[in-house]
């Protein structure tokens, strides 16, 4: 690790400061999943404090190092103590939990901030470090029941869908051309409160041709499931965050789709990775 890869002084690699923002955004997501869970972010912490050299000692002396190393402000410093106090106590359940997982996501808004200010913008405010890279597709052949209890198990209004405009290719990558569409949580809803079937799939109710392949009739079927009337926003790992919260698009959807290219196939491209306003909360603009 050189010196002139860790920026303004920084005691990590910038290739590190992502690394362990994107930990830390990660317990954030589970935490706000299930408070009980808070412990991850202390995890982490004590990762992201050792790696900074932070003298054995666990969570006190992780929390120490970053303090010196940051400058945090006298709020998150009194979220640290709230989660230390609670941080070796056998149970975690109740009221003590939920305070302590509010205390817990205050610290990892600071510090993947922190985190992400150390490294250079021309690194650091681009898709490609903010994105989240866990992708849940829905896929054509899944029931209505099954889009609709990812979406509850995952806490997601939306779930991206592939509308085809050509066969499969034989290699499992994705079709040639085509566009990635929204599947809404309150179209589901309202699809099956007009009498759609749960166990239909989404092949099958969705009458749009595009999620067929070539030669396939469309389904007519007596309660359509629809989809959001445009296709989803597609962004490039190396855009520009700044760019993307001006567009009118992201304030419209609050999801965009990071997509690359596949070597070969034309236009066709594969998700790898999401942003949604929950992955750029420590965002400063």
């Amino acid at each position: 690790m050189t010196g002139k890869n860790r920026p303004n002084g920084s005691p990590l690699h910038e290739d590190a400061c992502l690394y362990y923002a994107r930990e830390l955004r990660s317990a954030r997501a589970k935490v706000r999943e299930r408070p009980e869970d808070f412990l991850v972010v202390a995890h982490a912490v004590e990762a992201l404090g050792a790696s900074m050299g932070a003298k054995p000692g666990g969570f006190a002396k992780a929390c120490e190092k970053l303090d010196a190393a940051f400058d945090l402000d006298a709020d998150v410093q009194a979220a640290f103590e709230r989660v230390r106090l609670t941080r070796n106590l056998a149970a975690h359940e109740g009221a003590i939990a939920s305070r302590s997982a509010g205390a817990a996501i205050e610290i990892t808004i600071a510090l993947e901030s922190a985190l992400m200010n150390t490294v250079p913008k021309q690194k650091s405010w681009t898709v490609r470090a903010w994105m989240a890279r866990s992708v849940v597709l829905a896929e054509p052949w899944w029931t209505v029941a099954q889009a609709r209890r990812i979406m509850i198990e995952k806490d997601f209004s939306t779930l991206p869908i592939r509308v085809r405009l050509d066969v499969e290719t034989c290699t499992g990558l994705p079709p040639a051309g085509g566009h990635y569409y929204l599947l809404r949580d309150r179209h589901i809803v309202d699809y099956l409160i007009r009498g759609g079937g749960a166990r239909k799939h989404l092949l099958d109710v969705i009458a749009r041709e595009g999620l067929r392949s070539v030669g396939e009739t469309a389904p007519n079927p007596k309660t359509e499931l629809r989809l959001s009337s445009k296709p989803a926003l597609e962004l490039a790992p190396d855009d520009k965050i700044g760019d993307l919260v001006q567009r009118p698009e992201w304030k419209s959807h609050q999801l965009a789709l990071v997509t690359m290219e596949v070597p070969g196939l034309g236009p066709a491209r594969r998700v790898i990775g999401t942003i949604t306003p929950h992955d750029l909360l420590p965002l400063r603009t």
